[in-house]
């Protein structure tokens, strides 16, 4: 598209895709908006203000090159309604950006992006825009995202200006849309100050030229959002625009002849003055951040761009200020450094909680540690002396009941000659033989049980020989013991624990597991002794399984087994699955430990 292009072909309207297929205005509500950048909105301002300035000629293509930073677009432009031999058309005198080849080129009024704008009279935004303007399919780059704004000049809409971007990555946001329609009534008010300039070149009375361009300045002065005030370069205010006296509460009869320092608290005057004195050098002042004192009192907070005003001769003659009102902004700020803070307070608090609540857990835990050690030690009395109460008792039983129950077999024997001539007493007394027989050999027995002597006499692999005889007549209980025939003497208190480990589980076995066999595995290596005692029974019960990680809910018998081994340092384990159950316990053995075994 240049000045050069062919005329624009209007496609039949049945051919023709709807507006709504190419629109997605609605889409920047839903977006996830920047917040927005005042700094950034302030030097596109004073970019602006400068050239029109400087150089109102400019304005147009200073606005397109702003708008390609604020918005970072890919393309962005201007179209001014013009009408000449080709009838109404879109022309596009300024654009930056990947299209800037085609300034000087065209569209249609009545059929483009830019005439629906004007249609609607409000911001649209369009993708696919070749689906309903096919005379855009060439364009390269494509249009991925399209937005525009109306351009009005005196209130009237004479165009509109665009931002585009050529890539699916980035998108527009309300903010763009936003700083588009600020940008807009600015460059708007400079271009028809530019016109206005135009025109008073063109008129014949300077006077009458003056005072058109004078009261444009003034319309674009009273309609900007922005508190715009001009001062000489004593401080004197010269000029006071409507959102002047909305956000100060002076009014314009008010302001006007009245030094600056009405509005400048006291303790800021200095501030001023400094100002004063920068512009007087032509020096120019950028987004510079103060408090201002409004009529009824209160403070506002503003950002201030102060620029010099120069006469014809190009002397520094006054100061022309724009402000925009930030308390808002500031506002926002403080809540959040109070929020920030408050938060931090809680944060410290919160520690300290749990660095008081830590410690008394640690010392909980410290305590409940202390209370388990003795109750282990308690447990190791305990045992020791349950096996020094089974000797004693065993001893007891075999001494004095052994003792007794041999007088009484020697004293039977005496009365057997007596009573061999009365066949009645003869039969009672050979019961009672019986009898005291099997009372011998049940004492015997159960002394045996309590502590075998064989562990003493001849150590375990004889003392377990002789257990696993008597369990298998009195329990039917098939065990097979394998262990090596040159298996040497142990310490005593191993050999005692490893005894009752096999005493405890073989009962297990023959209560619970309804296994009918087991086996009893006794290995030694250098410095530790190990036994296995497996059976092929059901395994545990139900309520003994266990979640990772954590330890079965086992009985007291396999309580007291553990209790036993960790006396002696050593460590014990169960398997257990509906295959059968493996207790498997491994004694440290030391030097010392040996020398006293084989002594």
């Amino acid at each position: 598209m240049s000045q050069t292009q062919p005329p624009i072909t209007i496609p039949p309207a049945d051919s023709i895709a709807p507006l709504d297929s190419v629109l997605c205005t609605d889409e920047l509500r839903h977006r996830p908006s920047r917040p927005p950048n005042f700094s950034l909105e302030n030097r596109a301002m004073s970019r602006l203000a400068q050239a029109h300035a400087d150089s109102p000629e400019t304005i147009l293509q200073t606005l397109v090159d702003t708008i390609m930073e604020v918005c970072a677009a890919g393309s962005a432009g201007i179209s001014l309604l013009k009408t000449d031999e080709r009838g109404a058309n879109f022309h596009w005198p300024a654009i930056a950006g990947a299209w800037k080849q085609f300034i000087g080129g065209y569209n249609p009024r009545n059929f483009s992006p830019c005439g629906d704008v004007l249609d609607l009279n409000r911001p649209l935004m369009f993708r696919d825009v070749e689906s309903r303007y096919p005379y855009f399919a060439p364009v390269v780059p494509r249009v991925e995202e399209a937005l525009l704004v109306p351009f009005y000049v005196c209130s009237q809409a004479v165009g509109t200006i665009w931002a585009v971007h050529h890539d699916a990555e980035h998108r527009f946001d309300a903010e763009d849309q936003r700083m588009l329609e600020s940008l807009s009534k600015l460059a708007s008010s400079a271009y028809q100050t530019h016109l206005t300039l135009e025109m008073i070149k063109r008129e014949a009375e300077a006077r009458e030229s003056a005072a058109i361009g004078n009261n444009w300045l003034a319309s674009i002065v009273d309609s900007s959002d922005d508190i715009i005030v001009s001062k000489s370069l004593d401080g004197i205010i010269t000029s006071w625009n409507k959102s002047a006296e909305r956000v100060m509460g002076y009014t314009s009869d008010e302001a006007v002849g009245r030094h600056i320092t009405l509005i400048i608290p006291p303790e800021r005057h200095s501030e001023e003055f400094g100002i004063l004195e920068r512009i007087k050098r032509g020096e120019r002042v950028d987004h510079f951040e103060t408090v201002r004192r409004r009529k009824d009192g209160s403070l506002v907070d503003l950002s201030l761009t102060i620029s010099p005003v120069k006469d014809s001769a190009g002397r520094v003659v006054g100061a022309s200020k724009i402000a925009r009102d930030i308390s808002v902004t500031k506002n926002l700020e403080r809540v959040t450094r109070e929020n920030e803070d408050r938060l931090r307070s809680l944060a410290a608090s919160l520690e300290d909680q749990v660095r008081t609540r830590t410690a008394e857990l640690m010392q909980r835990s410290v305590e409940m540690e202390q209370q388990a050690e003795q109750l282990r030690a308690l447990s190791t009395q305990l045992l020791a002396s349950q096996d020094d109460e089974r000797r004693r008792i065993a001893r007891e039983l075999h001494d004095s009941a052994g003792q007794i129950i041999a007088a009484l077999g020697m004293n039977l024997a005496g009365v057997e000659t007596h009573a061999k001539f009365n066949p009645p007493l003869s039969s009672a007394l050979e019961d009672t033989q019986d009898l005291l027989r099997q009372l011998n050999r049940e004492i015997r027995t159960t002394s045996y049980l309590l502590h075998p002597p064989l562990l003493d006499e001849t150590g375990l692999p004889g003392a377990l020989r002789w257990y696993i005889d008597g369990i298998k007549k009195r329990s039917g209980l098939d065990v097979e013991l394998l262990v090596a025939e040159d298996f040497e003497r142990l310490p005593a208190d191993v050999e005692l624990t490893l005894f009752r480990i096999v005493q405890e589980s073989l009962t297990n076995i023959h209560r619970h597991s309804g296994s009918a066999r087991a086996t009893i595995r006794l290995t030694r290596e250098a410095s530790s002794v190990q036994l296995e005692v497996q059976d092929y029974g059901k395994g545990l019960p139900p309520e003994s399984s266990h979640a990772p990680g954590m330890r079965p809910r086992m009985g007291v018998g396999i309580m007291g087994m553990r209790e036993r081994v960790r006396h002696i340092g050593g460590k014990m384990t169960v398997e257990s699955s509906p295959k059968g159950t493996t207790v498997c316990v491994k004694l440290p053995l030391s030097a010392t430990a040996d020398a006293a075994a084989t002594s």
